[in-house]
């Protein structure tokens, strides 16, 4: 029999379609640098490893600019394009996709984007009014807390990101930073609430409302029940109700926000739980439901890890217990357990 020789482009792809997931991270990497050179004006390509929140880890490529006047260093992450790659797509349309992100994200950033990071890190008066509170996990989010300016709110950890105007972009604020502003943690905090309160206006409706008055963009239409004077008690109707911000971005910050938490105690005219939906909005039923804080704990978990929620957005199991007479809020399954310990009713 005679033998089949193979040719070069041949056997390049049988090593591409059998690499793993750190040969590929190599591969990308060297493939997008030569690119770089003619494509992106000699941009540097870094592979390097980023800790994320919910105790993630993720792999990018960095792409540092080298035209003047400059500084975006944006990142293209990779474990997606693994993903894609084992799925069975090509890797070099894989290195073409991230060379053409890449160039995207470096047009923003030598557009001024970027730059205007810079130029907000150095005045915190500039930077102040586009600071957002990102809620996060205390106990899930440990080791990934220990470089960002963080204050803990019971089961949560308030952080505080910068949002760079008209891009997708954002800086988490870590200790450093405050350091180069000559702040104390305290004003941070301080100012903003005081922004979210201003400027991201808290919007809550029953998810029946949202899901009938949203239009077919995804607009959100519904009704907001905090517009006005109270004027009845709803919430013995079993009724679950959404709680975010206009924007619907980062909304679950407003359990930091004593006031709308218990207007809505007075709304409902009792207590109530609070469903971590995600970063962005929480869902608040009422304890007329009569349903147990096992059964609200394992539903919530099992969205977390179905997938509805994506891992950027993802927040906690920990179900919260609104109490209207303490106007205060804590962790409901402890709060069950010491009712029980105390002969109590099990919630």
């Amino acid at each position: 029999m005679a033998q089949v020789i193979k040719s070069r482009e041949e056997r390049e792809m049988e090593i591409m379609n059998e690499m793993k997931k750190e040969e590929f991270f190599d591969y990308v990497k060297e493939q997008v640098n030569i690119r770089a050179q003619e494509e992106l004006c000699g941009a540097k390509i870094n592979l390097v490893s980023i800790a994320k929140s919910n105790r993630r880890e993720m792999t990018g490529l960095v792409f540092e600019t080298k035209k003047e006047g400059a500084s975006g260093r944006p990142v293209v992450y990779l474990d997606e394009y693994f993903e894609r790659y084992q799925a069975g797509e090509a890797a070099v349309d894989l290195v073409s996709d991230m060379v053409e992100k890449g160039a995207h994200f470096l047009e923003i950033a030598e557009d001024s984007g970027i730059d205007m990071v810079v130029y907000m890190l150095k005045d915190y008066e500039k930077a102040k009014e586009n600071i957002r509170i990102r809620l996060c996990d205390t106990e899930l989010n440990a080791e990934w807390l220990r470089q960002l300016v963080h204050y803990e709110i019971g089961d949560y950890s308030m952080t505080y990101l910068i949002k760079v105007p008209n891009t997708k972009f954002n800086v988490p604020i870590r200790w450093e930073m405050l350091e180069a502003w000559r702040i104390p943690a305290e004003q941070l905090r301080s100012d903003a609430l005081m922004i979210q309160r201003e400027k991201h206006k808290p919007v809550s409706a029953s998810t029946i409302a949202v899901i009938e008055a949203t239009n077919l963009h995804g607009i959100w239409k519904a009704e907001n029940l905090l517009n006005g004077a109270v004027t009845c008690k709803c919430g013995n109707d079993g009724t679950l109700y959404v709680l975010t911000n206009e924007s619907r971005e980062y909304g679950a910050n407003i359990l930091a926000q004593k006031e709308i938490l218990e207007k809505i105690g007075n709304i409902l005219g009792m207590d109530y739980y609070i469903l971590p939906s995600s970063i962005h909005e929480l869902m608040i039923l009422p304890v007329s439901t009569y349903a147990s804080v096992d059964e609200l704990s394992e539903m919530v978990r099992c969205i977390n890890r179905s997938g509805t929620v994506g891992t950027d957005d993802l927040l906690s199991d920990k179900v919260q217990y609104y109490d209207r007479e303490k106007m205060m809020w804590e962790n409901a399954k402890r709060r069950a357990e010491r009712e029980v310990r105390k002969g109590g009713t099990r919630f």
